[in-house]
């Protein structure tokens, strides 16, 4: 079997893989009348995973189990000896060592699995699966075969055949026609995986996989690199992944630059799956762009195309000027103090689930409801993702409003000190989203800060001063950040009450996710 070779992790004392059974005796051997197990090794032509010259080799060994059809491999009786280690010569045909033997009565049903390694356990055979090294090689692929059922008695080679149990991902990384990356880019880009399970027991009875282990921050092997392009490669257990949102977050470091993509498919065994992204940045790209785009073989019986395209938030001016922050009606608005701004855009409407997900590839959503509606659940250190991906794409500087920046543009700006606009949209406990636009507007033209979602701020949460201050940023550290403003859940029936949902100020620690927080984006003029 053509492999990769590489020393494995040791989960025992001698071997990071494997196996455990139960010792049965062996049945009683009347002499010569039985005959002696002939089988061929050979890897399933379907198999998603194989290529040319994939095939085992002379001296390979396997592991095999034979059994009493009918019966699961644990079951007092159905074992016919303990696990048997064998040997492919050179014709193909498998020995045993020592050799197996059909019984005298009754079919049997085969289990091999390669490479061979065994320990002896008290009640089942399990195959302990350790992928957490990838470079400088991959680790040892792992073949299962359990096709040979009810078979009779027959001095003829019997054909295992085995398929693949790991899943390979290959992920590609290209330039496009306004990239700025260079070869030395391409040669220092990695791509790892975040959240995801390094360790799992294979059973033999089924081949499927349990008990998983160590969700793990995993690095990708560097196949190749050339000045254009970087591939990358690793075999994963398949499913695997164990971040908060089941995804197989990808991290590309790349030009000094860390982004993600979020692939939200289970990886099935036995499956190659290939993503070629194409990076094109820093130029900003006409609006149907393709930015990413991968296609994973063979997932499905079509290949998929999925393109992630540029978006250029609708962003509205705001002079800067003086005002007053704060508020006497609450404990942690006090006390008001002068605040001076300098000019900056903030977004004319809240981010939606159709953006974040045209850029992160998955909606986090609490509560999905279009692409128009504006997105939720999503954590203060994944807006900072979200933002740093959209720069890198648009060559630009976006970032979180400052709290005073959000209240200075919620109230109205320079000239008004009450948010109080042209049209409102009172609530009275819809308690539901809408697509934004579709509600509040102020005078400055910024929608729904009063109402659809709270909104995350730049600013850790800390008391306030009566000192005049300029361009604040908040404390230099902190626990949580600051959220401002109103959303779906509140009632309010009054100019006054409007204006009480732009003085409040509410805080939470930065990797919290709340069904009714999302964000608007701020750019310096």
């Amino acid at each position: 079997m053509k492999k990769v070779f590489i020393k494995f992790c040791f989960v025992t004392a001698i071997a990071s893989i494997a196996f455990w059974g139960c010792n049965h005796d062996k049945p009683e051997d009347p002499g010569n009348e039985r005959i002696e197990v002939k089988l061929k090794a050979n890897v399933k032509p379907a198999s998603q995973l194989k290529v040319a010259n994939d095939q085992f080799q002379a001296g390979d060994e396997i592991g095999i189990l034979m059994k009493r059809t009918g019966y699961a491999h644990y079951e007092q009786g159905a074992l016919y000896g303990n696990l048997v280690r064998a040997s492919i010569a050179e014709d193909g045909v498998i020995y045993t060592n020592p050799p197996l033997l059909y019984p005298l009565a009754g079919n049997v049903d085969f289990i091999a699995y390669y490479p061979y390694s065994i320990e002896t356990y008290e009640s089942y055979y399990a195959l302990s699966v350790d992928v957490s090294s990838q470079t400088p090689n991959l680790p040892m692929e792992i073949l299962y075969s359990n096709n040979i059922v009810n078979q009779p008695p027959t001095a003829e080679p019997v054909a295992l055949n085995f398929n693949y149990s790991l899943a390979k991902l290959e992920v590609t990384v290209r330039g496009g026609a306004n990239s700025k990356l260079t070869a030395a880019d391409f040669a220092d880009m990695t791509v790892d995986i975040d959240g995801i399970y390094t360790h799992a027991e294979m059973y033999l009875d089924d081949g499927t996989f349990g008990v998983f282990r160590e969700c793990n921050y995993l690095n990708l092997r560097k196949k190749g690199f050339s000045s254009t392009s970087a591939t990358f490669e690793a075999l994963l257990i398949p499913g695997s992944a164990c971040s908060s949102d089941g995804a197989l977050n990808l991290v590309f470091q790349a030009a000094g630059v860390t982004y993600k993509y979020a692939y939200s498919s289970d990886l099935d065994a036995g499956n190659l799956y290939r993503l070629a992204f194409t990076l094109d940045f820093p130029a900003i790209p006409e609006p149907e762009a393709t930015l990413f785009s991968f296609s994973i073989t063979p997932r499905t019986p079509n290949e998929q195309e999925i393109t992630i395209s540029a978006f250029e938030p609708e962003m509205v001016f705001v002079e800067g000027g003086t005002f007053t922050m704060g508020s006497e009606y609450f404990y942690n608005t006090i006390p008001e103090h002068q605040v001076t701004l300098s000019n900056f855009k903030i977004g004319k409407y809240e981010v939606t689930e159709g953006q974040w997900k045209a850029l992160m590839g998955k909606n986090p959503s609490a509560n999905p409801q279009g692409a128009d509606y504006p997105v939720e659940n999503v954590r203060w250190f994944d807006v900072q993702d979200f933002i740093a991906l959209l720069n890198v794409i648009t060559g630009k500087n976006y970032r979180l409003p400052t709290e005073a920046e959000w209240e200075y543009a919620a109230r109205g700006g320079k000239d008004y000190q009450n948010y109080y606009g042209e049209t409102v949209v009172w609530g009275h406990g819809k308690y539901e989203k809408y697509p934004v636009g579709a509600g509040s507007v102020n005078h400055l033209g910024v929608y729904d800060a009063h109402n659809n979602v709270r909104e995350w701020c730049s600013d850790w949460f800390g008391g306030y001063t009566e000192e005049a201050q300029i361009n604040p940023k908040g404390p230099s550290s902190g626990e949580q950040r600051v959220i401002r403003g109103g959303c779906f859940l509140d009632d309010y029936d009054s100019a006054q009450e409007v204006n009480e949902l732009i003085e409040r100020r509410y805080y939470y620690p930065p990797f919290y996710t709340l069904s009714n927080v999302g964000f608007r984006l701020a750019l310096d003029e």
